[in-house]
């Protein structure tokens, strides 16, 4: 048998902190001494994480939208991660961090392929992997994942079913129609010690030798020839930023030395596994962020209080979704030739996204004369699904408040504490920014 090996990997992710207004962060004291936040998580981890080559020696995802902020705000951050991908190590995210299951399936064909789409053109290859936002899942995601050509994902623990199921092996979960995704379940105990338990990685010698180790000297049921693999899995900020010096925890427990294991990458891992990876099935609607699955994202969830706004919220929001469907269709028929905008949306926004149009206007679809109205469809597509994130509450109220200007949402529109008010929900009253009405 070979020696048992560690895959550690960093789900690096910010919410996107640009003013929809102006397409810039803007400054905020409470990430002082920092400009803002952005600038602030960047010296403390992305910065130094790239500096000590920590980006080519384990797995990672990286949010699209940091990326993003991260190729002008941080080079230095984002070289490295272009630099240790190494055509192994990076996996993909959904362009926004969307609740995939609680979307419609347009939408998460849509985040999907863009999330793809932007990796390939970042990192010069199509990615095999991809992280959900919250590792939140249904069989309908995955079968999406796979028709993309994605060949594996990373779950909580909690969000496999099946008897026997040891997390130190990967998983074959089957999406219907002869199709198959590996799914990698992370280490509980070893993560959350990671994330939560600063004592234990103030030394990675001692926590080699006191976690890592036991854990991966522990038999494996049915299965003694099986070569162990223990994944840990946590947010990527925590190496610098949520704990200091973790940047320097992580450089030594995947660096050289010798632990008592060696160190992969979930490549390696779903390479070796092949179509010969145990079986196992998907709990429906779960999430790794909370027990309650996806619940905690539309509903009054067990772990808060008071989470009773969230249903209203969110059906606001899907009202808005639905309004600006229909005006993007509108916009369509009224074309030359009236083009489907569907098929289209999701290859032409992402390139709209970054202003790369060259030679044929929307893959010929729309020509030059007809720029502008098309521009405003693809527009309010692209700010609809930025708004279907599940954190991002600035531009969720901006996207409401100008929706609600438009007469999208309004139910009452009134005069509060000198400023303008309006209802779009019972219980959902929204203040509207000087001068919108």
């Amino acid at each position: 048998m070979s020696r048992p090996r560690l895959v550690v990997h960093g789900h690096f992710y910010q919410p996107s902190r640009l003013d929809p207004a102006t397409g810039t962060v803007p400054p905020d004291p409470t990430a002082a001494p920092a400009r803002d936040w952005n600038t602030r998580i960047a010296a403390d981890c992305y910065r130094p994480n790239a500096e000590l080559g920590n980006y080519g020696r384990i797995s990672w995802d990286l949010g699209p939208t940091l990326a993003g902020w991260l190729e002008e705000g941080d080079p230095v951050a984002y070289r490295g991660f272009v630099e240790g991908d190494g055509g192994r190590h990076g996996m993909a995210q959904p362009f926004h961090h969307s609740i995939l299951p609680l979307s419609t399936l347009a939408d998460r064909r849509t985040e999907i392929r863009w999330g793809l789409r932007d990796f390939e053109w970042r990192f010069g290859r199509r990615p095999t992997g991809v992280w959900l936002p919250e590792t939140a899942v249904d069989l309908e995601t995955l079968g999406l994942l796979v028709d993309e050509g994605v060949t594996n994902t990373i779950v909580a623990p909690w969000q496999l079913a099946g008897r026997g199921l040891d997390t130190r092996r990967p998983y074959r979960v089957d999406v219907g129609g002869g199709r198959s995704i590996v799914v990698l379940a992370y280490d509980a105990g070893l993560s959350t010690s990671v994330s939560f338990e600063i004592e234990a990685t103030s030394d990675a010698d001692r926590f080699a030798r006191e976690r890592i180790v036991p854990r991966l000297s522990e038999p494996m049921e049915d299965d003694d020839a099986a070569t162990p693999f223990a994944l840990i899995a946590t947010d990527g900020e925590l190496y610098g930023h949520h704990q200091p010096y973790r940047d320097l925890f992580l450089q030594r427990l995947v660096g050289p030395a010798d632990l008592g294991f060696d160190v992969s990458t979930l490549a390696d891992v779903v390479a070796e596994a092949g179509p010969n990876a145990r079986p196992a099935a998907i709990v429906e609607r779960s999430s790794w962020s909370c027990h309650h699955g996806v619940a905690r994202w539309e509903t009054a969830c067990g772990c808060v209080d008071d989470g009773a706004w969230k249903a209203p919220l969110r059906a606001a929001f899907d009202r808005l979704a639905e309004a600006i469907d229909t005006r993007t269709d509108e916009i369509a028929r009224a074309l030359p030739g009236a083009p489907d905008p569907w098929p289209t949306t999701p290859h032409v926004g992402f390139t709209r996204w970054y202003g790369r149009i060259e030679g044929n206007f929307h893959c010929g679809v729309v020509d030059r004369g007809e720029r502008r109205p098309a521009d405003q469809g693809f527009a309010r597509q692209r700010h609809r699904l930025l708004a279907g994130g599940d954190d991002c509450v600035p531009d969720l109220r901006r996207c409401v408040q100008q929706a609600a200007c438009r007469r999208l949402l309004v139910r009452r529109h009134y005069s509060r504490d000198s400023g303008s008010w309006i209802q779009v929900q019972p219980g959902i009253d929204l203040r509207l920014p000087a001068g919108s009405i």
